[in-house]
């Protein structure tokens, strides 16, 4: 009797416990909901998709998120992650060139890029440029001589902030072709929306040298290509870049280097 009493009250424990019963028993604190957002700027980028992705050791391993941006550029939606690197990838899409007035809409594997550190529960603003795309190179190459991820992408983002001015992510790029953001005062933005319409001025002559249509081929999009391709190639900003044999090879846009 004493046997089978003992016998039916481990039975009963166990139940409970594959049950999650029991007085002391707690349930695993979920993982927020949380939300990123941001413009993609090569100029304002219409219609494109804009991805986040784990960052596993250079390499984006899980998707966790997903959105579309707006005419403006702008983009939210939201994740839910605990501490991790992250990459945003935006692709797809459209936008306008300052200087020429033409729509470009990006090609099949042209992308633009930012990376980061997302802490748990924590709502983060990343805008996604040309120049964020460099700081993703850079932390690529960075990783890949075994500099720890989160670390790389730190380091990365202040380096190319400090040749800024200004925060590379951070820093919400305006327009100088929007009449509402005239402004007596180059404010960081603006500095930002030159930076872009400068890219463009340069893309537009390199479209003049190689004899083809106005930023039919030698754009902006295409321009931000090649500084991903140079940096990461090793860690400098020397207009070399790897083939695809992963030889070094000059980089040029058209005929300009």
């Amino acid at each position: 009797m004493i046997r089978s009493f003992i016998a039916m009250a481990l039975l009963a424990a166990a139940l409970l416990s594959a049950c999650g019963g029991g007085a002391g028993s707690s349930s695993p604190t979920p993982v927020p909901t949380t939300t990123i957002s941001g413009v993609v700027f090569d100029a304002p980028m219409a219609n494109a998709t804009v991805q986040a992705w784990t960052f596993v050791n250079g390499v984006p391993m899980t998707k966790i998120g997903e959105g579309i941006t707006a005419a403006n550029g702008s983009y939210s939606f939201s994740i839910q992650s605990e501490n991790a690197p992250l990459i945003l990838i935006a692709s797809g899409g459209y936008y306008v060139e300052e200087a020429s007035g033409q729509t470009v809409n990006l090609a099949a594997g042209q992308k633009l890029s930012a990376v980061m550190n997302h802490a748990t529960g924590q709502n983060d603003t990343v805008h996604i440029t040309p120049f964020t795309h460099l700081a993703a190179g850079l932390a690529w190459w960075k990783i890949k001589g075994a500099v720890p991820t989160n670390t790389a992408i730190d380091a990365a983002n202040t380096s190319i902030s400090n040749i800024l001015g200004f925060a590379v992510s951070g820093t919400k790029p305006l327009s100088i072709a929007d009449a509402a953001n005239a402004s007596a005062f180059a404010s960081p933005g603006l500095q930002y929306g030159f930076l872009s319409a400068a890219i463009s001025g340069w893309t537009a002559y390199a479209s003049t040298r190689s004899g083809t249509p106005m930023h039919s081929v030698h754009n902006s999009i295409a321009f931000a290509q090649l500084l991903y391709a140079d940096v990461s190639a090793d860690g400098v900003l020397d207009g070399y870049g790897k083939d695809d044999l992963q030889n070094i090879t000059h980089l040029a846009l058209g005929v300009l280097p």
